[in-house]
């Protein structure tokens, strides 16, 4: 742990025994990096120091405590950071990783790679796995130890020391449940009652989860934002990695890589449900149906042409096992597209 006051000296040793100048002369930007920057007692009041004299100084502060950095630099810093938030790998930087050449393509472009074979053997792969890097070259019960671990430092480091969480057994159960049906609309009642708690808590850990990044929202898909909070949501694990601690059935973690594929390429997701049909993911205005079996059948795109009658949208996809094909269908392009070949595209 940083004692209090040791940034700030590490800085001024810095500049008089390596710059050998004051922080004032300096003719060029450098770059101070501070890691595991939450352990350290204002650290914010420290950079807001330096940067406010707007000096030639770039911090670029890390750690493995998000929730403790956010609230760290947002106390001090408003309006003076910029922060990035750095996803899990995703398929293409996995191929990357593997030594597997490929290339990016759009939706409405794709073209079928020279090394399919290769690559949609790299995506069970990575399925099974997920996108934590840290975990790539551990044997399956190493990577439920490390995601166990992480998951009880973001428990009972984080979330119960900034937000004072008194019932952990419930955010607990909370995640693991969102996990097990990750791509699931919340049921809050069976939650109460399965978690012996109120409404209003279930709500609040919800925002607690978010928060850390394990879990994302999906609302409803309306013309109207005040509209879209009223429906129940739809919730994400923030990696189908966590499958390692709770099994996911197949469909939602393919549906789950979807998601978070959308997610970390910035686009808009909601869903769509009326009485009888339900589409999984709208991606802006483009739905998107995740049915990830060989053989499919009519019924399978029911939701997404009566979602695009509805909303008059041209194009729908169907994101499948390994059909990958383009039909017209009462003026409505429906096109099938394999998961791992969609897990190459950007939107």
């Amino acid at each position: 742990r940083y004692e209090k006051g040791m940034i700030k000296h590490s800085i001024n040793l810095y500049f008089k025994h390596i710059q050998k100048k004051a922080p004032e002369d300096l003719e060029e930007r450098i770059y101070i990096i501070l890691d595991e920057v939450q352990k350290a007692p204002e650290w914010g009041e420290v950079i807001k120091s330096y940067y406010d004299k707007e000096l030639q100084i770039k911090f670029l502060v890390s750690g493995s405590s998000s929730m403790n950095i956010l609230k760290g630099g947002g106390e001090s810093l408003v309006g003076r950071i910029i922060i990035y938030q750095l996803f899990p790998f995703s398929f293409i930087e996995f191929l990357r990783y593997k030594g597997i050449e490929t290339e990016e393509m759009s939706l409405d472009k794709i073209v079928y790679p020279m090394n399919a074979q290769k690559t949609a053997i790299a995506f069970e792969e990575y399925k099974n796995i997920g996108g934590f890097p840290e975990t790539f070259e551990k044997t399956p019960d190493e990577s439920r130890i490390y995601f166990k671990t992480m998951i009880d430092l973001t428990f009972y480091r984080d979330i119960a020391t900034i937000f004072e969480t008194k019932r952990l057994d419930v955010l607990e159960g909370l995640f693991y449940s969102f996990v097990k049906e990750s791509g699931n609309i919340v049921n809050y009642r069976n939650l109460s009652t399965s978690l012996n708690t109120k409404y209003e808590t279930i709500k609040i850990y919800i925002e607690h989860l978010t928060s850390s990044f394990l879990i994302s929202k999906s609302h409803y898909y309306t013309g109207s934002t005040i509209k879209s909070f009223e429906k129940n949501m739809k919730i994400y694990a923030s990696d189908h990695a966590f499958s390692n601690l709770q099994e996911m059935e197949e469909g939602l973690l393919i549906e789950t890589m979807i998601y978070n594929h959308l997610k970390a390429l910035g686009a808009k997701i909601t869903y769509w449900k009326d009485r009888q049909n339900e589409v999984d993911i709208i991606c802006n205005t483009l739905p998107i149906e995740v049915k990830y079996k060989s053989r499919i059948r009519k019924q399978d795109i029911k939701g997404l042409l009566k979602f695009m009658e509805k909303h008059d949208s041209p194009i729908g996809i169907l994101v499948t096992k390994d059909k990958l094909k383009t039909e017209e269908i009462h003026g409505r392009i429906i096109s099938y597209i394999p998961a791992w070949l969609f897990l190459l595209c950007k939107v």
